[in-house]
């Protein structure tokens, strides 16, 4: 009678191993979902920074005296543009509607937008060098001088597919330490599960 119930028990055992990492695996696709569906600020898009340059040192700030009563607060007004530039960031930043993030090193160096045509090239001062092939729609790692080639085989990323490919929104050069990302303007969905 004892060995009709070690089986039963043991049945009773896995189905609650089951049921248990099940619960943990949708407690983990709920957290990616969240984390997937950020926005960053997009206000300086016009914004490319070079890649060697260094970040400013943290400074501490000088103790100021706080303003009384009877002071007026004064505001200075920012730099103008220039009409070349405003120009050039209108025409560039107003029909697209998807950015890639370009990052080196874990650093945001420049933000392209998803424009026309064109190769942006990556330069770094170890003479690591990438280009990216960036069209109306997607982009892709066009070459490398990565040892691996992988960042070249990870295909393109598009308005259409970044939500349902592997790597979602990115492709990476990890020996060159080079992450692009996918940012599209006003997406209301938060990105699919992709496709295994």
């Amino acid at each position: 009678m004892q060995n009709q119930n070690k089986p039963t028990n043991a049945k009773t055992k896995n189905i609650l191993v089951i049921a248990v990492l099940v619960v943990i695996a949708l407690a983990l696709i709920m957290i990616s979902r969240l984390t997937m569906n950020r926005q960053p600020d997009l206000s300086a898009l016009s914004v490319t920074l070079p890649p060697t340059a260094a970040p400013a040192a943290m400074e501490t700030p000088a103790a100021e005296t706080a303003p009384t009563e009877t002071e007026t607060p004064t505001f200075t007004a920012a730099p103008e543009a220039t009409e070349e530039t405003k120009a050039g960031d209108a025409a560039s930043n107003a029909d697209a509607q998807a950015f890639v993030l370009i990052s080196v090193g874990g650093r945001l160096t420049q933000i392209e937008p998803l424009d026309e045509d064109r190769d942006v090239e990556i330069t770094q001062e170890t003479g690591e060098t990438n280009v990216i092939h960036i069209t109306h729609n997607g982009f892709h790692m066009k070459s490398s001088t990565c040892d691996n080639q992988l960042c070249i085989s990870e295909g393109e990323v598009t308005v259409d597919n970044y939500t349902r490919r592997i790597l979602g929104p990115y492709v990476l050069c990890l020996p060159n330490q080079v992450e692009l990302e996918m940012m599209v303007i006003n997406a209301t969905t938060p990105p699919d599960a992709p496709d295994i």
